[in-house]
């Protein structure tokens, strides 16, 4: 109520202030930056993802790349092939300006998101991938290990290293992928704590943390982090 008295003496004080207010076109709406960990697709290649990955992403100075280029692969060592006859067909792990993505076909097409990114300063990796019925539909889901570790200054003693999974399904021919899930946590700069955990996800689509090694942790956060918890798989 207060609000609307100050609003309403501020009108009856400067009517022509308000009316220019009115008047005057609305500005243009922000961009929102671009959302890499959204799925997009389904495209008609795998290239077709990165093209518009490009076009999306940009470049520094605001210009946008127009012209399509294809995926830079990612190789993993010991990376399983697709089974014959699973939803999903084929997947790829690719690079797009400084972020590795994951590049899945589906019989609906071609669909990617973003996994992990890294600035200067920074190193990514995909150190694992798995396909396993995750959720018990008789379908492979792809399970990939990510790891990211930021050095600030090239100094040995000073870093902070995270590893993460991500899980990923087809639903009515989509894709659809959980968020990171943390695995491990190495803090070595202002502060100094480390652990590292299996990771389990059961058909009931809860999954558990089972911490192997831990240092300068709390009992209290290692039980947090050991809790049972519950995954989604999301576009």
């Amino acid at each position: 109520m207060r609000i609307l008295i100050s609003l309403a003496s501020t009108l009856a004080i400067a009517p022509s202030l308000a009316l220019a207010s009115v008047d005057a076109p609305p500005e243009p709406p922000t961009p929102l930056p671009a959302r890499t960990d959204r799925i997009q697709g389904p495209f008609a290649t795998g290239d077709a993802y990165c093209a518009f990955r490009e076009r999306e992403l940009g470049d520094d100075d605001g210009d946008i790349a127009q012209r399509p280029a294809p995926c830079t692969v990612r190789e993993v060592d010991d990376a399983p092939r697709v089974r014959a006859g699973q939803a999903i067909r084929a997947y790829r792990i690719v690079e797009i300006q400084g972020e590795l993505h994951v590049v899945v076909e589906t019989g609906a097409g071609w669909y990617g998101r973003g996994l992990v990114a890294a600035s200067s300063g920074d190193s990514m990796r995909v150190d694992a991938v798995r396909l396993e019925d995750l959720v018990g539909d008789r379908d492979d889901e792809l399970a990939i290990d990510t790891h990211t570790s930021h050095d600030p200054c090239g100094c040995d003693d000073l870093w902070h290293a995270v590893s993460a999974t991500f899980a990923c399904t087809v639903l009515d021919g989509a894709l659809r992928c959980t968020d990171g899930i943390t695995t491990a946590d190495h803090m070595h700069l202002a502060d100094v704590w480390s652990w590292s955990s299996t990771l389990a996800i059961g058909r009931d689509g809860r999954a558990r943390r089972t911490i192997t090694e831990s240092e300068r942790v709390s009992r209290r956060e290692l039980r947090a982090l050991g809790r049972p918890f519950r995954v989604t798989f999301h576009r």
